[in-house]
C-alpha cells in the first residue's frame, strides 16, 4: 500500500471493502445461506419479543464494544433511537429503547481509556445498571450485541458470560458479533479472570443448540448467536476500524431495519437485498477516484509539513468524522493534534450519555465555537479544513463557519454527498472537492444508513491515505500504533514477527525493550502482568518502531533512535535497515 500513491490507495480500499460484502476466500461470508439464516433467527427473535409482550413490551437493547466497536455502538443507538423518536415507526415507540456500552465511557468517543478496555469487572457492572430503567425497574427483556471484531475483547466477554451463566436474572437475547472463526478466539486467559475469550465462545455456541427453531412465534427467553462473516484481512494488518467497523455498523442497522418493518406489519428487505444496495453505493462512492486522491494528497502534504487536519460538518457526518479521527492515534501513532474532528452544535448534536464534557480536558473541546477560540488564531498554509456536506442537512451552519474562516492561511476542502449547496460554491472556489451522488433506494431505514456508509468509507479512505503517504505505513503493516491495551499489545508483538521474520519469543523481547527503554528487559521486566507492559507503553514514544529496528538487527535502543531522529519517516528508516 505505500508504494501504489494516491489512486492506488483509492482503488485498493475499494477492493477491499467488496470483500465485506462478497466475502472473502473460501470462508462464511454475510451472502452465505447459513449467515443469512443466522441473521433471520436473530431478527426474528426479537421480532417475537415484541409480539408476545405486545403493549408491556419494555425492551431494552444494548450495544456493547471497545474502541472503534465501542464508538460504532454510540452511533448506531443513537441513530435509532431517533428513528423510533421520529414517529416513523409507531407501534415501537416506547416500547424499545436502545442504549450504548463503550469501555471507558463517553471519554473514549475520543481518546481511548486503556485500563477500562480491559477490565472485567466494570463491564458487568454497567450491564446491571443498562438492564433496569431510572426507576430502578428491570426492562421487561434485554438484546445485547456485544461486538469484537477479532473475538478478543475482555469488555464483551465478561458482560456475554455474564449473560449465558444466568446471572443477570432478566429475559434475555445475547448476540456476538464478530470477524474471525471460533475456534480462533483468543485462548489466553484474560488477566485478572479465570477463562479466556475463547471459553466464553465455545459457552455461547453450545447454548446457542438450545435456541427455539421458530423465534418469531415462540421467542426465547435467553436466546444465544453468534454472527461473525469472515471479511479476509484488512487492508491494514490489525487495524479493525475499516472492514471490521464497516461490517459492524451495516449488521447492527440491517439487523434492526429489519425488526423495525416486520415488527410494523410492513416487508422487510432481506439482509441479501440490503448487501445489493450496499455494493451499489460502494461503487458510487469510490468511483470519483481522481477527486478523493486530490484531497488526500492535500492532507497528506499537511501531515508531511507539520499541520493538521480539521474535519467540520454538521449531523451524523461530523459525528462520523470525529469517529474517524479519534481512531488515528492509536492506529497510525498519530498524535491528537494531528487529524480532529468537529461537529456543528458540539456535544448537545452528540447527543452522549454524559453530555457537554468539553471541560475535561482540551481534547473535548469539539464545537465550532472552541474551533474559533482554540485553532482559528493560529491556523497556517499547512493546515486544512476539510468541510462536509449531506444533501438532506442544511448547510447554512457550515457555510457561515467557512466563510468566518476563509481568511486564514489554511487550506479548504470539501467533501460533498449530493449536489454542492449553492451557498457552499463561492466559499469553496477553486478548493478540492469530492462529490458523490447515491442512488435513493426505498429501503426504509437503511436509506440513511446507506449515505452514513458512504461517508465513512471516504473518510476512513482519505485519512489512511494521508497517513500512508506520510510514511506511517509500511508494505501495509500499521509500523507506529499505540500499544494501550490488551489486543494492541500483542497485535504489535505480531507485526514485529510478521514484518522482520522473527520469532514470537524474540518480538516479544524487542517489544519490551522498546517499552521499558532497555536493551535487556530483566525478570521483573519478563514478569510483570500485561497491563502493567501497555500502561508503560502509553507513556513511551516510537515503541513500535524502535521494537522493530531491534528486531530487524539494530544492536540496542540507542542507535535505534539515532536512526529514527536522522530519518523520522518511519518506512524508509525500517527499509534502511531491512534492505
Amino acid at each position: 500500500m505505500d508504494v501504489v500513491g494516491s489512486r492506488g490507495i483509492v482503488r485498493l480500499l475499494r477492493s477491499s471493502d467488496a470483500e465485506v460484502l462478497s466475502g472473502w476466500g473460501g470462508y462464511i461470508g454475510m451472502k452465505d445461506e447459513s449467515f443469512l439464516s443466522s441473521f433471520e433467527g436473530v431478527v426474528d427473535q426479537v421480532v417475537g419479543v415484541l409480539r408476545s409482550e405486545g403493549e408491556n413490551a419494555n425492551i431494552k437493547v444494548i450495544f456493547s464494544g471497545a474502541g472503534t466497536s465501542g464508538r460504532l455502538s454510540f452511533f448506531c443507538a443513537r441513530s435509532l433511537n431517533q428513528t423510533i423518536s421520529s414517529g416513523q415507526y409507531p407501534s415501537l415507540k416506547g416500547k424499545v429503547t436502545f442504549s450504548y456500552d463503550m469501555a471507558g465511557g463517553d471519554l473514549a468517543l475520543i481518546k481511548s481509556q486503556e485500563r477500562s478496555e480491559d477490565s472485567v469487572v466494570e463491564p458487568v457492572e454497567t450491564l446491571k445498571k443498562l438492564s433496569v430503567d431510572e426507576n430502578g425497574t428491570a426492562y421487561s427483556h434485554i438484546v445485547y450485541v456485544g461486538i469484537t471484531c477479532g473475538l478478543s475483547a475482555p469488555h464483551v466477554g465478561s458482560q456475554l458470560d455474564y449473560l449465558v451463566t444466568g446471572q443477570l436474572g432478566v429475559p434475555y437475547t445475547a448476540v456476538l458479533i464478530g470477524f474471525n472463526p471460533a475456534d480462533q478466539a483468543r485462548t489466553n486467559t484474560i488477566e485478572g479472570w479465570t477463562k479466556s475469550m475463547h471459553d466464553v465462545v465455545t459457552a455461547l455456541l453450545n447454548s446457542s443448540k438450545s435456541n427455539p427453531s421458530s423465534p418469531a412465534t415462540s421467542p426465547s427467553s435467553s436466546y444465544h448467536a453468534l454472527l461473525n462473516p469472515i471479511l479476509g484481512p484488512e487492508p491494514l494488518t490489525g487495524s479493525s476500524r475499516m472492514k471490521g467497523g464497516t461490517a459492524t455498523k451495516l449488521l447492527l442497522e440491517a439487523i434492526f431495519c429489519c425488526v423495525f418493518e416486520k415488527a410494523e406489519g410492513l416487508s422487510s428487505p432481506s439482509l441479501f437485498d440490503i448487501l445489493l444496495k450496499f455494493e451499489e453505493v460502494r461503487h458510487f462512492t469510490y468511483a470519483p477516484v481522481e477527486q478523493i486522491a486530490a484531497v488526500m494528497e492535500k492532507m497528506a502534504d499537511s501531515l508531511r509539513n507539520g499541520g493538521h487536519i480539521y474535519y467540520i460538518g454538521e449531523g451524523a457526518a461530523s459525528i462520523l468524522s470525529l469517529i474517524d479521527a479519534s481512531e488515528c492515534p492509536p492506529t497510525f501513532g498519530a498524535k491528537f493534534t494531528d487529524i480532529k474532528g468537529y461537529v456543528i452544535g458540539g456535544w448537545k448534536t452528540m447527543q452522549n450519555v454524559d453530555g457537554d464534557i468539553s471541560g475535561e480536558s482540551e481534547w473535548y473541546r469539539i464545537s465550532e465555537d472552541h474551533f474559533a477560540v482554540d485553532i482559528a488564531p493560529s491556523l497556517t498554509e499547512h493546515d486544512i479544513v476539510v468541510g462536509l456536506t449531506v444533501a438532506d442537512v442544511a448547510a447554512d451552519a457550515l457555510t457561515s463557519f467557512l466563510q468566518t474562516h476563509s481568511s486564514s492561511k489554511a487550506k479548504v476542502a470539501l467533501l460533498s454527498w449530493g449536489d454542492i449547496p449553492s451557498s457552499l460554491i463561492d466559499v469553496i472556489g477553486e478548493s478540492p472537492t469530492v462529490t458523490i451522488s447515491l442512488p435513493s433506494p426505498s429501503l426504509g431505514r437503511i436509506v440513511h444508513s446507506l449515505t452514513e456508509m458512504s461517508i465513512k468509507w471516504t473518510l476512513n479512505c482519505l485519512s489512511t491515505g494521508a497517513h500512508v503517504l506520510a510514511g506511517k505505513v509500511y508494505q501495509n503493516l500499521m509500523i507506529d500504533l499505540c500499544l494501550s491495551n490488551y489486543k494492541l499489545y500483542f497485535r504489535g508483538i505480531s507485526i514485529v514477527q510478521e514484518l522482520v521474520n522473527v520469532s514470537e519469543e524474540v518480538a516479544t523481547t524487542c517489544v519490551l525493550c522498546a517499552i521499558y527503554d532497555v536493551d535487556t528487559p530483566n525478570d521483573a521486566i519478563r514478569g510483570a502482568p500485561i497491563s502493567e507492559h501497555y500502561l508503560k507503553a502509553v507513556e513511551g514514544t516510537k515503541v513500535m518502531p524502535i521494537a522493530i529496528l531491534l528486531a530487524a538487527g539494530i544492536s540496542n535502543i540507542a542507535k535505534a533512535k539515532e536512526l529514527l531522529a536522522s530519518q523520522p519517516v518511519l518506512s524508509l528508516a525500517i527499509k534502511s535497515v531491512t534492505k
